[in-house]
């Protein structure tokens, strides 16, 4: 039972990075990222409801999610960024470097990396190496977004980081903290570059709606993967995302990837896998 979550984790976060990636393509990254994080924040809310009823917020959880919301802030607004501008699925593919800086931490307390964890750091870089190294033209992965691609993860690790370190009670809690501190930060910029929420149109509010409740899902499934079979497993099937998230582009967006492309992408999942 723990592995068929852990696939639906994986086909949440697919669907996840395609369609953010769709609407990045639409309305300015900034924009996005607020709507993401406005209706994720309900959804979370909502599912407080359902799993802890009335019971009261655990404030230990408020400091660690805001530098959490900080950190999950600038990642979305850098991946949203590569997703809007390069081939989904490499995107994708690159966000298994998000593995890297809590690794890079357990080494700096003593926790030394192992042989395969060393060789996948390398072989993620290989994969997307060789995918940023197609001819030009048609869907190429630029040097530019591979690098915000790449800026995207380590972000998303730190917050790994401060998720695995902090001293917080409960994670539905930590969660909502950290989603209202992206809504703050998304909202603050929005007003100081004077843009216009009024340009997302209903349609894609709708969308974006969808896109928080799988957020919501995407959070539950996994963490009761985890508690019903091992966190490796969980974590190796959910690092296949990137094949759904292609596998989305091509048939909505006819997102060809070039043989090149889709082994840098192959390599770089790879990688990941022997990262955890």
């Amino acid at each position: 039972m723990g592995s068929v979550l852990a696939v639906f984790s994986a086909v949440s976060q697919g669907f996840m990075d395609f369609e953010t990636g769709r609407l990045s393509k639409s309305y300015p990254v900034i924009l996005a990222t607020f709507a993401e994080a406005a209706t994720s924040v309900v959804v979370f809310c909502i599912l407080r409801l359902f799993i802890k009823s009335y019971a009261a917020f655990d404030i230990s959880s408020i400091e660690d999610g805001i530098v959490m919301g900080l950190f999950l802030a600038l990642g979305y607004f850098l991946t949203f960024k590569a997703l809007s501008t390069g081939p989904m699925g490499l995107v994708s593919a690159a966000g298994g470097l998000e593995l890297v800086p809590p690794i890079i931490f357990d080494s700096s307390i003593g926790k030394a990396p192992s042989i395969f964890q060393l060789a996948g750091m390398l072989l993620i870089f290989v994969g997307l190496f060789v995918a940023s190294r197609s001819p030009r033209g048609g869907n190429r992965f630029s040097p530019a977004t591979l690098a915000i691609a790449i800026a995207g993860a380590a972000v998303f690790g730190c917050a790994d980081i401060v998720f695995s370190i902090g001293d917080h009670g409960d994670v539905v809690d930590l969660l909502i903290v950290a989603q209202l501190t992206k809504v703050f930060v998304f909202f603050f910029v929005i007003v100081a570059l004077r843009i216009k929420v009024s340009m997302i149109s209903r349609r894609s509010w709708k969308l974006f709606s969808i896109i928080g409740v799988f957020n919501g899902v995407l959070w539950m499934t996994f963490s009761r993967a985890i508690d019903m079979g091992s966190i490796d497993v969980a974590t190796a099937i959910l690092s296949t995302s990137p094949v759904i998230t292609a596998l989305l582009a091509y048939q909505v967006l006819k997102e060809n990837l070039r043989r090149i492309q889709l082994i840098g992408m192959l390599v770089s999942i790879a990688g990941t896998l022997m990262l955890i």
